[in-house]
Parts: structure tokens; C-alpha cells; sequence
């Protein structure tokens, strides 16, 4: 379709990739974050959404999200 973006891939910045700690879905859940998130943007995705995204259940999606924000490059605002 002419003018609509097509999926091409995922960039994984260096201090997200060499994050240890961090599972290789977690990493991938920060680095999807951190695309969605420039100039003042959000990230929106439901964990059920995620889910299917990176292969893993809507719960471990959940202890991800809890995982990154207790370590602090993000912050979840629940509405």
C-alpha cells in the first residue's frame, strides 16, 4: 500500500543490548519502547498485543514491564 509504513525490522541500542540483567524479550520489549516513545510519544500496545509481538505469554509481558520500570528506563502510567 502506497504511503503506509511497513514493518522492517527493530534496532536494539547498545545500552539496552548490553543490559545483562535484561532476557532477550525484555531487551526487545525496551528497544520497541524506546522506538515508540521518541519526541514526546507513547507507547500503547496492550500486554496482550506484546505478547504475540515478541512469542512470550501476557503475564511474563507483564513481569517485563514491572522489571524495567523497578529498574528505571521507563515508567508505566496505567489509565
Amino acid at each position: 500500500m502506497k504511503g503506509s509504513k511497513q514493518f522492517k525490522g527493530i534496532w536494539i541500542p547498545a545500552h539496552i543490548w548490553e543490559e545483562l540483567d535484561l532476557t532477550c524479550q525484555e531487551r526487545c520489549l525496551w528497544a520497541q519502547i524506546d522506538i515508540f516513545t521518541g519526541e514526546g510519544s507513547g507507547y500503547y500496545k496492550t500486554n496482550e498485543q506484546a505478547s504475540e509481538e515478541l512469542g512470550i505469554s501476557p503475564r511474563q509481558v507483564s513481569r517485563a514491564f514491572a522489571k524495567l520500570e523497578t529498574m528505571g528506563p521507563i515508567a508505566v502510567e496505567k489509565t
